[in-house]
C-alpha cells in the first residue's frame, strides 16, 4: 500500500490549521521527489491561499486582478484549480462563519 493514497490527495484541507506528514507523503502531496522541495512547495502553495483571501477582503477587484493575471504571468492552472475549489471555504473560515 503506498504511503498516500489518491483520497488525500483529493482531499479539502481548507479547514485544516495543522497537517503532519512524514517526509514521504510531503513530497508526493507536492509532487516532488525532494522532500525540502516538497516542504516549502505546500507551505508556499498554502501561504499564496491565504493571501489571496485576505487580499479579497481588502479589494475584490485586485484579487481578481492577481488570479486572473496577464498572458506571461498567469497562475499555474493546478493552483487555479484548488483556489476555485478552495476558496469559499477559505473565506468562510476567514470571516468566523
Amino acid at each position: 500500500m503506498p504511503p498516500i493514497s489518491d483520497e488525500l490527495l483529493k482531499a479539502d484541507l481548507t479547514g485544516v490549521d495543522w497537517l503532519v506528514v512524514n517526509e514521504i507523503e510531503c513530497a508526493a502531496m507536492a509532487a516532488s521527489d525532494d522532500v525540502q522541495v516538497g516542504y516549502e512547495t505546500l507551505k508556499q502553495r498554502y501561504r499564496a491561499k491565504q493571501l489571496l483571501v485576505e487580499l479579497t477582503a481588502i479589494s475584490p477587484e485586485i484579487a481578481q486582478m492577481v488570479v486572473s493575471g496577464e498572458e506571461e504571468q498567469n497562475l499555474p492552472n493546478w493552483f487555479l484549480v484548488e483556489l476555485v475549489r478552495e476558496l469559499p471555504a477559505l473565506t468562510k473560515r476567514r470571516n468566523g462563519t
